[in-house]
């Protein structure tokens, strides 16, 4: 499934939104909101507004330098200004600059701190910047907030296996096959991890009950040939690694196959010597 989307900046109103749009119309109204949020701002030159207006409307025009130039200007006059520190923290998350989105996430918590969509994508710039155990803070503060976003725990699980903190993510993952019978891929991630451990029963349980909703279901034809061979079921093994079709994983597949065929021809010598 795919990872949660990152914010979208704020719409200000329907004349200067920061929706994209083509064509010399637009052109032409982007130009009249040009001029009339600098005309504002030459009456009132501090105008907060005037110019959080003004930055959306360059974001319109793809202008993202001089969008956050003015939103930037906006927080300076007016730092309890979430709508702009929003459209910063987007930006600045679309555009990869973690430590400005971290920044820009900070503010928008302090002056939100009930609001977990800010708690979880600050956790995502916090580990994209290499700040894991603040990131992983952020995160739990997010899920404490909206338990129901099955999505984003799913996200957080997949953190914490990426920094090995398996017993976390199979919490995590447990909590979302309880909600959602049908999530393939928590399911699935905790068939690795109970294969990783090797709790080749409970893998194999996980991966099946993964196969019966899977969409695209040789990767899991081929991690249930693995827990076979663990557990020394060669025949079952070889079923599961011979119905691999996806071009990515045959060649993996045949490789088993053939070292199994090798054991096995192996087995035999020694038995018939013997």
């Amino acid at each position: 499934m795919p990872n949660p989307q990152p914010l979208s900046p704020i719409e200000s109103s329907k004349s200067s939104g920061v929706l994209v749009q083509d064509g010399s119309r637009f052109r032409i109204k982007f130009y009249l909101l040009w001029t009339w949020w600098h005309l504002c701002l030459l009456v009132v030159p501090r105008s907060s507004s005037a110019r959080f207006h003004l930055g959306n409307a360059y974001a319109a025009q793809g202008m993202e330098e001089q969008a956050i130039k003015n939103w930037k200007r906006c927080v300076e006059r007016e730092p309890g200004h979430a709508k702009a520190w929003h459209n910063l923290a987007a930006l600045y998350m679309q555009k990869e600059r973690w430590s400005e989105a971290i920044h820009a996430f900070a503010q928008l918590r302090r002056l939100h701190p009930a609001q977990a969509e800010h708690a979880f994508h600050h956790g995502r710039c916090l580990e994209e910047a290499g700040q894991v155990s603040e990131a992983l803070q952020a995160y739990e503060q997010a899920l404490e907030q909206a338990p129901q976003q099955l999505e984003w725990r799913y996200a957080v699980a997949k953190s914490l296996l990426r920094h090995k903190r398996l017993k976390e993510a199979a919490e995590h993952l447990r909590h979302i096959v309880a909600v959602r019978e049908d999530h393939v891929g928590a399911y699935e991630h905790l068939g690795k991890i109970y294969l990783a451990l090797k709790k080749y029963e409970a893998a194999e349980r996980m991966f099946q009950k993964a196969l019966a909703h899977a969409e695209h279901p040789d990767p899991l034809y081929y991690v249930l040939g693995m827990v076979a061979e663990r557990r020394g079921q060669a025949e079952e093994a070889c079923a599961y690694y011979e119905r691999i079709t996806a071009s990515n994983l045959v060649p993996e597949a045949r490789k088993r196959l053939e070292a199994i065929r090798q054991e096995q021809a192996k087995a035999k010598t020694e038995q018939m010597q013997g």
